[in-house]
């Protein structure tokens, strides 16, 4: 899935390490200012950045709602 952060998004500030994902999904890249970046654990989110993350289908509403807040 694919999820657009917003000054709004809960996760803004947040270290990935510090997520509590849901069972079985991860932030595979995080697209900063059109850049790839790698992801670490120790990456920090901020507004503007866009995650590609997998999930199952069963968690992906449960991830987008963590991430983006909806």
């Amino acid at each position: 899935m694919e999820a657009q952060l917003d000054a709004n998004s809960p996760v803004i500030g947040k270290v990935l390490r510090d997520l509590e994902l849901p069972e079985g999904s991860s932030v595979a890249v995080v697209v900063r200012d059109e850049h790839a970046i790698v992801v670490r654990a120790d990456t920090t989110l901020r507004a503007g950045d866009k995650l590609l993350a997998v999930t199952s289908a069963e968690h992906e509403a449960e991830l987008r709602s963590l991430l983006i807040g909806e």
